[in-house]
């Protein structure tokens, strides 16, 4: 469960200073983040806090860099044609070379399951399970005037290698055996037309399920058995993440999160400008996607999107910015302004300027004032080791004196210590009992961790309650999370006229989902009365707002002449993108278009594609229409002859 820290209780946006490009970012477990454009790496204990500038060693360039430890970086460098891999075990402030080759780096893989993968330019690759004190050589195939490009280890003994002379090799144990497996290259379509060009490195390679998703000159997808491959439309960056997730960039600056079926999690677009943007890094933790975007770190939940800027203010540490009302998301209640003595105000501005060696002993020397936020502020530096050793123990004592001050944001972090067993015995019930006092004075994070919590727990009535009290304090998506209880009758009494009340308050708030609901609900007829008109409307603003699920309802819309006109090219284009973009629900009826011309030429190949995604994502029929399909298609060939 997502701890905070003091400076994340407001989403605030960082004071942009830099242009350069964030083309690696990497989180361990503890939370702390990093960041590098290649000349300069910031670390933050997460992206709201104050980020610190770190450099590689002199005349390194950074070509990748990942956490393989708590606050243990391992590093890939280039300085005058060698490639280096440096280990960091204190966050970057010192760095010791582990390896030294004549050749760059072309490819590192890390995983706390897989260990340490590297590989310069050549067929030889590195493997270390101990942080890098020791190495194991393995040597691939030999190809001539070919290195490795791509790594991708699915467990400790499988892993798959890109090689730049159009070949893919495959291990099952360890990198002792290998084998080539077939590339896209000539079966894939570019443009309606085959690729000739056999020398295209294959740049990414990566497995999630049945899937493979290759990277040549595009990027496709294909069934286990390595047929049928398919491009993936309008993929500009793709990853499999830690958490075994695929995420895509579009080029719309859209992100998108797939299962192993290749079923749509969620998307969220980035920005709602039309301008070219970077993106080349993501990662994953339990609760959030971190996105290398631009000069910025953006994060997403999947339901709200927070964008943090990075930037290197006198070599050390970041300066804030006023937010606008849009990058604000908060319900937490307004504190009244408190009139403090010189010294308290310098204590805390010093701490929040990071300068911690300063901050630290004048906090220390005024915590027995009982203010807040000098208690909270000291705390934070004992828990994070700013300024003076870390320890757990006196950060909770003056969690504790603020919390019996009134801190919910206290109350909120020691329930955190007594649910993890920081410095105190592991205690489930009383970090609930610390998040429900902070709840009743009106602290929503505290009611999102208690209802997540029960919602896990799959305590419905309880999950019902605190999104109940969440709703009360205004936050829109539990607004749609309630009408959803009790639509469903999950934790309160199904009652379909409470849950369409908070439908369209939440869709009056911008939350897509609930515009889409809504909209559905108008063109079926179920629970609200059959209007194609209005339904038509309701999702079609859905669309505008980003849910791509929403397509498929216009495109019956469409098909049907339904609340629009007649438009079938219109309905196959919207019914096709929403496949596309992972909706399974989706997948039929594409299927079916291409089966019988509706928007498209009659094509069984493309027929039989997307049903087998639908096989993939659960469809029991969809096997009996595949046979179908293929009959058809053998008695039409049986006919010509």
């Amino acid at each position: 469960m997502k701890r905070f820290v003091l400076s994340t209780i407001f989403a605030s946006a960082l004071a942009l200073q830099v242009s350069a490009q964030a083309s690696c970012i990497s989180i361990d477990t503890k939370g702390h983040i990093c960041a590098t454009d290649g000349n300069s790496i910031l670390c933050a204990n997460d992206p709201a806090s104050l980020w610190v500038s770190v450099a590689p060693p002199t005349g390194n360039k950074c070509t990748w860099i990942n956490y393989i430890a708590p606050k243990t970086l391992a590093m890939c460098t280039e300085k005058d044609g060698e490639g280096r891999v440096y280990i960091s075990s204190n966050n970057g402030k010192t760095w010791k070379v582990k390896k030294l080759a004549s050749q760059p780096c072309s490819a590192a893989f890390h995983s706390d399951e897989c260990g340490l993968w590297v590989s310069f330019s050549d067929m030889d690759i590195l493997h270390s399970m101990d942080e890098g004190r020791t190495w194991k050589t393995i040597h691939a195939p030999n190809v001539p005037s070919a290195h490795i490009t791509d790594i991708c280890m699915l467990s400790p003994k499988e892993g798959l290698f890109g090689v730049s002379e159009n070949k893919i090799l495959h291990t099952i144990d360890g990198g002792k055996t290998f084998e080539s497996i077939p590339t896209p290259l000539d079966l894939a379509l570019s443009g309606g037309a085959r690729i000739s060009n056999n020398k295209i490195p294959v740049s990414q390679v990566m497995r999630i399920g049945r899937f493979y998703i290759v990277k040549q000159e595009s990027y496709f997808v294909t069934s286990y058995d390595n047929i049928n491959w398919q491009r993936i439309p309008d993929v500009t960056y793709a990853t499999i993440t830690d958490a075994g997730t695929l995420m895509t960039v579009s080029s719309d600056n859209s992100i998108q999160e797939y299962d192993d079926k290749l079923s749509r999690s969620w998307k969220k677009k980035l920005t709602d400008d039309t301008k070219p943007h970077s993106i080349n890094s993501i990662c994953v933790d339990i609760n959030y996607a971190y996105v290398g975007f631009d000069d910025k770190v953006w994060r997403s939940d999947g339901d709200t999107v927070n964008v943090f800027t990075p930037s290197d203010i006198d070599g050390n540490h970041l300066s804030y910015t006023i937010p606008t009302q849009n990058e604000i998301v908060t319900t937490t209640k307004t504190k009244p302004v408190v009139k403090r003595s010189e010294e308290c105000e310098k204590a805390v501005n010093l701490f929040l300027a990071g300068n911690y060696t300063e901050a630290f002993p004048l906090l220390e020397a005024l915590s027995e004032k009982d203010d807040n936020e000098i208690l909270e502020n000291l705390a934070y530096c004992y828990e994070e080791g700013k300024g003076t050793q870390q320890d757990y123990a006196k950060a909770i004592q003056l969690l504790a004196r603020a919390a019996n001050n009134g801190s919910d944001y206290a109350l909120l972090n020691m329930g955190y210590y007594y649910l993890n067993g920081w410095a105190v015995k592991k205690d489930t019930v009383r970090a609930l009992a610390l998040w429900d006092r902070a709840a009743d004075h009106g602290y929503d994070f505290a009611n999102q961790n208690l209802a997540n919590h029960y919602a896990y727990e799959g305590d419905v009535e309880k999950t019902a309650k605190y999104i109940g009290k969440s709703v009360a304090l205004g936050n829109k998506e539990a607004m749609y999370k309630y009408a959803m209880l009790y639509m469903d009758g999950m934790g309160v009494k199904k009652d379909s006229i409470q849950g369409i009340t908070y439908l369209k308050k939440a869709a009056d708030l911008g939350v897509a989902e609930a515009m889409t609901y809504i909209g559905d609900s108008y063109l079926s007829g179920r629970i609200l009365p059959k209007n194609s008109l209005l339904g038509v409307a309701y999702i079609e603003k859905a669309i505008e707002s980003g849910d791509i699920y929403a397509k498929k309802f216009l495109a019956r819309c469409y098909i049907k002449g339904e609340g629009t006109d007649r438009d079938n090219k219109t309905g196959f284009r919207l019914l096709k993108e929403a496949a596309d973009a992972g909706d399974a629900e989706a997948y039929n009826g594409v299927a079916t278009c291409f089966i019988e011309g509706v928007g498209t030429l009659p094509d069984p190949d493309m027929a039989i594609h997307y049903l087998k995604l639908a096989e993939a994502s659960g469809d029991t029929s969809a096997s009996l229409k595949i046979k179908e399909v293929q009959n058809i298609v053998a008695r039409t060939q049986s006919q010509q002859k």
